[in-house]
């Protein structure tokens, strides 16, 4: 959720760290201060440090926005859950909260009542975050996006019917790179922190790559005729533009290090990568779709067209059909290398999973992929699971949806069509 009174903190360094830490020496009242060194605390998962300044701050501003929502995320991160909720409520009601705070903080208050089995009480706190962001940010809803479920339909009815004999297959000069995707909180974290553990492999995170790359040649108000269209020498120059920008973020990077684009909704392009790498691998990270429609519905989003979806339980349930039926269309017409790595072997049996992994990357298996906390840890990490992966595995959000089967009643119907389809139990 991006805030002005509370943002998302970026990993603080360590002159941040030092400056603000000078602040508070000098001035043991600075209530700024010990805020902004709670949150950076918390982001780097040093939990006592972080409950330390939150709670110094609370003591002279007790509605202070930063500090209050720091500490309700270390309580909750703490298993501390009915005082995370009360910290999280002091914020709903405070006079400096802004929307997009109070919209978190609802987040935190269904979270909290969620862990504490309060189901039907963690849904109305949820559902009370959607509504306030709706209200906020409703046009978002509708706007013209190849990631709209429209467009999205479009682009599966494309998929359905465009005939790709005489496309490129290869002979390529760039080589083919790898996609990471799936649909939102499917588990795609979770493999880049894996893959990310391999000396050889360089995970990506949501960056904008292939959206740069295909600007190069594609504008605004071109039609998927025009991709149909594309000549051999714009599509090898979207080919050059992307490993162009992929070695310029990672000039670092081995000789021989695979490069994997990790960005769960590039299965929206998959047409359009068929035409641009249609020698690329892909590794899709499939969970049980009622858990993944039910988790995107508890999240807390920055907000666009995208996420926008996730607001209303149907229009979460419909966005995944569509996604999914785009997906569908594509791996059986298009002959993709495709690897699909589900949540819950993943929880299961993480080394067969990651040698699985290796061996579809043409890499050797390492010890290291099975430490893949260590990994996150030392990472930061700009996704709504970034303080799950630093966890342990566990498989209690594997059927959680169970748990809501009465709110969730209108759109399980769908839902387990595609449970049935992908191998899910009922």
């Amino acid at each position: 959720m991006t805030d002005p009174s509370f943002p998302e903190p970026a990993e603080g360094s360590d002159e941040r760290v030092a400056a603000y830490q000078k602040a508070v020496d000098a001035n043991p009242g600075d209530v700024n201060a010990h805020a902004a060194l709670a949150q950076i605390f918390e982001a780097r998962h040093n939990l006592e440090s972080a409950k330390q300044h939150a709670v110094s701050a609370l003591r002279l501003e007790p509605e202070n926005v930063v500090a209050g929502m720091t500490l309700a995320r270390t309580l909750l991160r703490e298993r501390q859950f009915s005082d995370a909720e009360e910290a999280a409520l002091v914020v709903t009601r405070a006079a400096g909260a802004t929307q997009d705070s109070q919209a978190l903080a609802w987040k935190f208050v269904g979270d909290a009542r969620d862990r504490r089995g309060l189901t039907s009480e963690a849904f109305a706190s949820y559902t009370r975050s959607n509504q306030i962001q709706l209200a906020q940010y409703g046009a978002l809803r509708d706007m013209n996006h190849p990631a709209h479920p429209k467009a999205v339909r479009g682009m599966a009815a494309f998929a359905a019917s465009v005939d790709v004999s005489g496309w490129r297959r290869a002979g390529f000069e760039t080589p083919a790179p790898v996609f990471l995707m799936g649909f939102p909180r499917s588990g795609t974290t979770l493999l880049d922190q894996v893959l990310s553990s391999h000396s050889r492999i360089v995970c990506m995170e949501e960056t904008q790559y292939l959206w740069d790359a295909l600007s190069s040649v594609l504008r605004d108000g071109d039609t998927l005729e025009t991709v149909e269209a594309l000549s051999v020498d714009k599509i090898d120059t979207i080919r050059r533009v992307y490993w162009r920008e992929v070695r310029n973020a990672n000039k670092g990077a081995h000789s021989d290090a695979v490069f994997v684009d990790r960005q769960p909704l590039h299965t929206v392009l998959l047409p359009l990568i068929k035409r641009i790498f249609p020698d690329c691998k892909i590794v899709f990270a499939l969970r049980d779709p009622r858990d993944v429609v039910l988790s995107c519905y508890q999240q807390c989003f920055a907000p666009n067209v995208t996420t926008a979806q996730f607001w209303e339980l149907h229009r979460a349930a419909d966005y995944y059909d569509a996604v999914m039926q785009l997906y569908d269309v594509c791996r059986e017409r298009f002959a993709f290398d495709i690897h699909e790595v589900r949540y819950r072997d993943v929880v299961k049996n993480l080394e067969g999973e990651a040698r699985g992994l290796a061996r579809f990357l043409g890499v050797l298996f390492e010890e290291g992929m099975l430490n893949y906390r260590n990994t996150a840890l030392g990472r930061s990490i700009n996704t709504a699971s970034a303080r799950q992966v630093v966890e342990p595995l566990y498989d209690s959000s594997i059927g959680r949806w169970r748990r809501y089967q009465r709110e969730m009643e209108a759109v399980l119907p769908p839902l387990n069509g595609w449970a049935r389809r992908l191998g899910f139990e009922l």
